[in-house]
């Protein structure tokens, strides 16, 4: 609950695991470049923390480390693991939707991040769109209600191109790669 509003990328991982270190110079690199609107955390499933503050630190590790030795809870929310690592990816509202068994690229994570995060986007201009217009609508008199809703049609797409430069604007500040 303490990331609630956040895209948050939970990995399970250990020290001994050669795939998992091979993701964790990735998941750096996305939690520094998305640091406002994501949150990585990474759960060692089989370590002593004190195997794992230097391990930590060795890869410059820029998220939480939580210990999940002896922690069946955690394993049982999300597994159980046939393997590590093991990488769940969350929306804003805590919902699980990804989830990659084994290593996957930096790429791969990039593109379900951003996914996600437009997703929200899209939802909040719809939803601000639709109470911006509410006035409009008792202005021109129309009941409201699901029965006459061509107002709100016409008044979304003219609301659209209005907004069209705002949005342009939007899409060039994002980093350039693929989308879904």
């Amino acid at each position: 609950s303490a990331y609630k509003g956040k895209v948050v990328l939970i990995n399970f991982w250990a020290t001994w695991c050669a795939p998992c270190k091979a993701e964790i110079p990735d998941f750096v690199a996305l939690q520094e470049q998305y640091g406002k609107d994501i949150q990585i955390l990474g759960i060692s499933v089989d370590d002593t923390p004190e195997d794992v503050q230097p391990y930590a630190k060795q890869l410059k590790m820029n998220y939480p480390v939580l210990i999940g030795l002896n922690r069946k809870d955690v394993e049982t929310a999300y597994g159980p693991f046939l393997g590590i690592p093991q990488t769940f990816i969350l929306a804003r509202d805590g919902t699980i939707c990804r989830k990659h068994a084994g290593i996957a690229s930096k790429g791969k994570f990039e593109s379900e991040i951003k996914a996600l995060l437009w997703s929200f986007l899209y939802f909040f201009f719809l939803l601000s769109t639709y109470y911006m217009l509410l006035p409009l609508r008792d202005a021109m008199g129309i009941e409201g209600g699901t029965k006459n809703l061509s107002w709100l049609f016409a008044a979304t797409f003219i609301a659209t191109l209005v907004t069209a430069p705002f949005q342009a604007a939007l899409v060039a500040r994002l980093p350039r790669s693929k989308f879904i």
